[in-house]
């Protein structure tokens, strides 16, 4: 095992052959295996779909994310937050690419995920209740800004 995330009632871990699992609550999605709801939920780690060559993990409360090899981030799990960043609030059942690349790191919070890029931009997207995402105005924010 490379990596273990703790997400808000699930958990996520990166094994050494760069694939990503999940177990827990999997009432938006958060899992990534392709389902959503109470009755979908896995005591036992199910594969996340479609990732392969993952390099590091994050778990927000009900999303999860992963970099690959390549600098791209793929997300999945809740979207009413906005932290997917994908110009919309619905959930992601399994991962969809961020819409920044290039990433050389990222972390996500609870409601929220911020990005750096390689070329030193630093993008946030999610819930911006108390100014935490740096902006003025918006209380959500579902693409990256």
């Amino acid at each position: 095992m490379k990596e273990v995330r703790a997400g808000g009632q699930f958990t996520l871990a990166l094994k050494n052959d760069g694939t990503v699992w999940a177990y827990g609550e999997n009432n938006f999605g958060q899992l990534g295996n392709g389902t959503k709801g109470a009755s979908a939920s896995s005591v036992k780690p199910v594969q996340v779909q479609g990732l392969e060559d993952i390099v590091a993990i994050d778990a927000g409360d009900s999303f999860g994310a992963a970099l690959d090899k390549d600098n791209q981030l793929w997300v999945w799990g809740r979207g009413y937050d906005g932290a997917m960043g994908q110009d919309d609030k619905e959930d992601q059942p399994t991962p969809v690419q961020y819409r920044i690349g290039d990433i050389k790191t990222f972390t996500a919070g609870p409601d929220r995920i911020y990005v750096l890029t390689n070329s030193g931009e630093v993008y946030a997207s999610g819930n911006n209740s108390s100014g935490k995402l740096g902006m003025e105005l918006l209380l959500l924010e579902d693409h990256p800004y």
